[in-house]
């Protein structure tokens, strides 16, 4: 896999230091032009337009490996569930757990009770083997605690605006 990555990363190494080239082609260019060497400055112009032209090929060089990477890597990947509706997921699994909880004792209660409600995008695998559901709880979670839904601190814990949210989906799944 590192060899992969080190070719993605020389794609763009190539790609910066072709930017470097035609800024100082245009920088020589327009020093010869103004010591009125016409013909020298048009020739550096034309060479500096090829480098730009060749910069637009490497960069879809860059997304052609970025989808021959991936293919390899990942699995093929569907429809995802939104991060707004791990909201009422993570709720409905707090006040199963009593209110409060820790990750590992949510990520149980979603893989046991929960999963029904995830989509087939969510249960494929990162390139990097963990499952993407796993992974949208973290960011549940800050999204939950900047918009007033669980409480600051160590461990999740409804607020009473996270409380109506699982009021409002156990009242859906009924």
């Amino acid at each position: 896999m590192k060899q992969l990555r080190d070719i993605g990363r020389s794609i763009v190494a190539l790609k910066k230091q072709l930017r470097v080239a035609v800024k100082e082609l245009n920088q020589e260019a327009a020093r010869l032009l103004s010591r009125g060497k016409y013909e020298r400055s048009a020739a550096l112009v034309d060479a500096a337009k090829g480098a730009r032209d060749f910069i637009s090929e490497v960069e879809a060089l860059r997304t052609r490996w970025k989808t021959v990477k991936s293919v390899g890597g990942a699995q093929p990947r569907g429809e995802k569930t939104p991060l707004w509706e791990y909201y009422s997921l993570v709720a409905r699994a707090l006040v199963a757990l009593g209110g409060s909880a820790n990750r590992t004792q949510i990520a149980d209660w979603i893989k046991e009770h929960g999963k029904s409600d995830l989509r087939p995008g969510d249960l494929a695998r990162t390139a990097r083997g963990k499952v993407i559901w796993d992974g949208n709880l973290g960011r549940a979670r800050r999204a939950m605690l900047k918009e007033g839904y669980l409480e600051p601190g160590p461990g999740w814990r409804l607020t009473q605006l996270g409380r109506s949210i699982a009021e409002r989906a156990s009242s859906k799944s009924q």
